[in-house]
């Protein structure tokens, strides 16, 4: 899917108030996107249907909506496929996406932000730094990847259940 293709798709699950931004690294160059419902999404599901019963039985692309309709929003440090590049690469694309995610978070203004890779958490504090955002919640989980699956879902379970108590962000 080009890239143009994966931004109009993005776009489209885009709420009217993003209360709850996931940061994840970039699209992956494969073309699986989570707004398709890769496995980034479907583990996401899988967090979600632990904490909120009315999420259990919606396909994927339900979940999406579900998602979206919630207040969540997923968006990338970087727009650019990085995860084939070489580590260089990789470092020099992260930082050219600091300043372009600090313009969308000045702008969106999330209650929550959940950076979804480890690997990125300096990047993203120096977006939000830079954004001046302020009185909002923060987590980090590790990307859903290989041995970081289980704790992913249930890190993110986790968070899910902080956002219910809070009350203002997830109501099931």
């Amino acid at each position: 899917m080009p890239n143009g293709n994966i931004e109009r798709l993005r776009e489209s699950f885009k709420p009217k108030e993003i209360k709850v931004l996931m940061i994840a690294e970039s699209p992956p160059f494969s073309g699986n996107f989570f707004y398709r419902g890769d496995d980034f999404a479907q583990f996401t599901h899988r967090a979600f249907v632990k904490v909120c019963e009315p999420v259990k039985g919606l396909t994927t692309d339900e979940f999406l909506h579900y998602f979206r309709n919630r207040g969540f929003y997923l968006e990338d440090l970087c727009h650019t496929p990085v995860n084939r590049m070489n580590d260089n690469d990789r470092r020099a694309e992260r930082e050219r996406g600091v300043e372009a995610l600090c313009k969308k978070i000045r702008r969106w203004r999330p209650r929550a932000i959940i950076c979804c890779m480890k690997e990125i958490n300096e990047y993203v504090l120096r977006s939000i730094e830079l954004s001046e955002l302020d009185r909002f919640y923060y987590f980090l989980l590790p990307y859903p990847r290989q041995k970081h699956i289980a704790s992913y879902i249930s890190g993110l379970e986790n968070v899910l259940h902080e956002l219910k108590r809070i009350k203002k962000f997830l109501r099931c």
